[in-house]
């Protein structure tokens, strides 16, 4: 049985260069070994020698029933077609499933996680930007494709993280120089950024030369310039460069806007800064490793965007706000009246990107929430905010966002069933 072990690790290496692959094949195999154990017994002997014509199914139940008679994985001399024939069974369907959905198996998430690896090697970022991305459609706002350009200029690394891109998208992001990690959408945005924390982490090389890690959603839509978001980064960078200079190396976790929304402070997770100093904090590592990215949406946030902020208050690393909630209050007499108008007199009911959106805008916040656009139910009796945004966008950029809105609004009613009545 040790000769079989060693022989199938053997085998499936010859199958593929791809860690993350031979797993799947690995698995897939023996799967098909423990179901069909009993037909090799019988048929392996005329299995043995049967002519194969070529056909490659024939060829991996051949190999199969050799190795299995012999206890010792015999090796194919077209490997390449052993692994399609392998890729076409319903073994390796559910090993690829099974696999995408293993807590611990956060490179299985990502179809070419290694050679995601592979690029950072070849040039280590020093600062990365992490962009999760979901659309039935495969669509992504000309808005934001513009904006990881951008970006991507400016000195930080993108990678766009999608389960689903329209190739139009891929052949105008690629050439700049973002790197596309295709991921099956597993656990929304924070299991992306967590599959991806891990995998930076365990790139030891790469994770050690790594000065400030950015992630970002597609919850938004960008209404601002892409340069002000560039100029937010900026500043955050350089208060941690300026504090490494004074040998302050205090962790920082940063964002956009904060809130005390289901009775626990956090920082919203649809733009999340971390410095060097988080980065090699123990608390971060084991935050990610502890979260688990199955449940409910509910359950995700929670756990994820609210218990990443508890988990790091607890262990001493200051949360920075960009808008705090109570700046806000203090200062701005037009959030209080947005707040009011939604019937919100508590300080841990507001939700500022949904319900102090206004005033945001109003007081330069580069972003508003899709959700505020589409499904906020708690706008009834206020006018529609698609047809309020337009004077928070500058001229410039209404032709660009109103295509943008006019297709996402196309992907959210697209792929359901005409409701009666």
């Amino acid at each position: 049985m040790m000769r079989m072990r060693i022989g199938l690790l053997r085998f499936v290496r010859d199958l593929s260069n791809d860690r993350s692959e031979r797993r799947r094949l690995g698995a897939a195999v023996v799967v098909l070994l423990r179901h069909r154990w009993r037909s090799l017994i019988a048929l392996g002997p005329m299995l043995r020698v049967v002519p194969t014509g070529g056909k490659a199914k024939l060829q991996l139940w051949q190999s199969l029933a050799r190795s299995f008679l012999s206890n010792a994985f015999v090796f194919c001399k077209e490997p390449n077609a052993l692994a399609e024939a392998i890729r076409s069974t319903q073994a390796y369907t559910d090993a690829a499933v099974a696999l995408s959905h293993d807590r611990n198996g956060f490179v299985q998430r990502g179809t070419d996680y290694d050679h995601l690896r592979r690029l950072w090697r070849t040039r280590s970022p020093e600062r990365l930007l992490v962009f999760h991305h979901y659309d039935r459609r495969g669509l992504m706002p000309n808005s934001w494709c513009e904006a990881l350009i951008v970006l991507q200029a400016a000195g930080w690394q993108v990678v766009l993280s999608s389960p689903q891109l329209d190739p139009v998208v891929s052949a105008l992001l690629e050439p700049a120089g973002v790197q596309i990690a295709s991921r099956a959408n597993i656990g929304l945005c924070l299991g992306a950024y967590r599959d991806l924390a891990l995998l930076l982490h365990f790139t030891p090389a790469v994770h050690r030369q790594l000065k400030a890690l950015v992630f970002c959603n597609d919850s938004n839509l960008l209404v601002q310039p892409p340069e002000v978001l560039v100029a937010q980064l900026e500043q955050w960078t350089s208060q941690s460069d300026v504090n490494n200079k004074n040998t302050d190396s205090r962790p920082v976790l940063a964002s956009l806007t904060d809130s005390a929304e289901r009775d626990c402070y956090h920082l919203q997770s649809f733009l999340l800064y971390a410095n060097r100093a988080l980065l090699q904090h123990p608390a971060w590592l084991r935050f990610w490793l502890y979260y688990t990215i199955d449940g409910s949406r509910d359950d995700l946030i929670n756990q994820g965007e609210i218990g990443l902020s508890q988990a790091l208050l607890e262990a001493g690393v200051e949360l920075r706000p960009a808008y705090p909630l109570v700046q806000g209050l203090l200062n701005d007499p037009s959030m209080a009246a947005e707040l009011q108008g939604y019937g919100i007199v508590q300080p841990e009911h507001v939700n500022q990107s949904l319900f102090a959106w206004r005033s945001l805008l109003a007081r330069g916040f580069p972003m508003v929430k899709k959700h505020v656009l589409f499904q906020l139910a708690e706008h009834h009796g206020q006018p529609m905010a698609i047809s309020e945004l337009a004077r928070w966008i500058p001229q410039e950029r209404r032709e660009l966002l109103s295509r943008d809105i006019e297709q996402l609004l196309i992907s959210r009613y697209s792929g359901g069933s005409p409701r009666m009545g």
